[in-house]
């Protein structure tokens, strides 16, 4: 809220509606300069996190595709197709986007999760 009052003190209304200003900027604050381990470490993960994601899309594809005849895959083919791609490369922390990106819910594969492991 202060960052805003100031905002709407130093540049009024049309303050709220530009990006980026400089000092009296309203956008999240800038992360600090990161070193070259870290910067290396971030790509790394972003790396893996893309070569999850085309083998999630990959596996998907080739399940559908199984038959002679295009098939829909249910639920729970995805599910596991997720649980694998999350296991394969270590993704813990990317279930929510890896649902995303095969058009299911997360809730429904930590219920399928959670019953699997029963």
């Amino acid at each position: 809220m202060n960052r805003w009052r100031s905002t709407y003190k130093t540049f009024g209304e049309q303050g709220f509606l530009e990006e980026r200003r400089g000092k009296g900027s309203t956008g999240r604050p800038r992360a600090e300069k990161l070193s070259a381990y870290k910067k290396l470490e971030k790509a790394e993960a972003r790396i893996r996190l893309l070569e999850a994601e085309l083998t999630l899309l990959k596996k998907l594809d080739e399940m559908e595709r199984g038959g002679e005849e295009e098939t829909v895959l249910t639920p729970r083919e995805k599910y596991q197709a997720i649980n694998e791609t999350i296991r394969l490369y270590q993704l813990t922390n990317m279930t929510r986007y890896l649902c995303q990106v095969a058009n299911i819910s997360p809730s429904g594969y930590y219920k399928w999760l959670q019953n699997a492991e029963k």
